[in-house]
């Protein structure tokens, strides 16, 4: 059943992704008024399809990924690249949701530039799902934190929420894939499972080490360590 459902997702994935690819470049014409101006009210529409239509992206990037991962056929596309630009880049695509959601979003990135051979857009695809989780599953008013640093042998990357946390009894499953803790499942129904999965895949295949921690209803902590050399 479990290869039957990764062949189906494989399948559906890629027919799925060129009719959104055009429709996602459509939207960006319009937004740059290609085709005649707009008013203000028709530029919010137009940014919430986009930001529907890049979750829907996403989304299909996820289970490509998976369906990869279960053939055997995972690759990196390393390149030497600075991981502070990545952690900048990714701070940036979250910080209008936490404003959004009314929370306090305190990034703290080293100063000194880190330059790694990543693979830029997984390592990147990491730290945006972290930071969506602990943005979705905190409260307003609540706080969440992204920590950059590093020692003599690694760099480490940290994000912490004030969030629903996860049940102690669950967490020995929250990486496995399509795995998603109970509260999590009341909270955001429509979830995946795929996210953590992927991640810690992703800092597995860098040489990398996967940080979590969580207390129920108290948050959650989630990063990686990579080494510098």
């Amino acid at each position: 059943l479990d290869k039957t459902k990764d062949e189906f997702m494989s399948i559906a994935s890629h027919q799925l992704r060129t009719p959104l690819t055009t429709i996602k470049n459509l939207t960006l014409l319009l937004w740059d008024e290609k085709f005649g101006p707009m008013n203000q009210k028709q530029k919010r529409a137009l940014q919430d399809s986009y930001t529907s239509i890049d979750r829907m992206v996403s989304l299909i990037q996820d289970f490509l990924a998976a369906s990869s991962i279960t053939a055997g056929k995972f690759e990196l596309k390393r390149e030497h690249t600075s991981l502070n630009e990545i952690v900048k880049d990714a701070v940036e695509q979250s910080r209008d949701l936490a404003k959004e959601r009314n929370l306090k979003f305190k990034p703290r990135v080293s100063t000194n530039e880190v330059v790694l051979n990543l693979d830029t857009q997984k390592i990147k695809e990491v730290l945006l799902n972290y930071l969506d989780n602990a943005i979705q599953y905190t409260p307003e008013g609540k706080e969440i934190s992204l920590t950059m640093k590093q020692d003599s042998r690694s760099v480490e990357v940290i994000v912490k929420d004030q969030g629903i946390g996860v049940p102690e009894d669950e967490q020995p499953g929250l990486f496995s894939k399509s795995f998603r803790a109970s509260n999590a499942m009341k909270h955001r129904p429509d979830g995946t499972g795929l996210g953590l999965f992927l991640a810690k895949k992703i800092i597995d295949a860098h040489g990398g080490e996967t940080i979590f921690s969580s207390k129920l209803n108290h948050g959650s902590t989630f990063g990686f360590k990579l080494p510098l050399k």
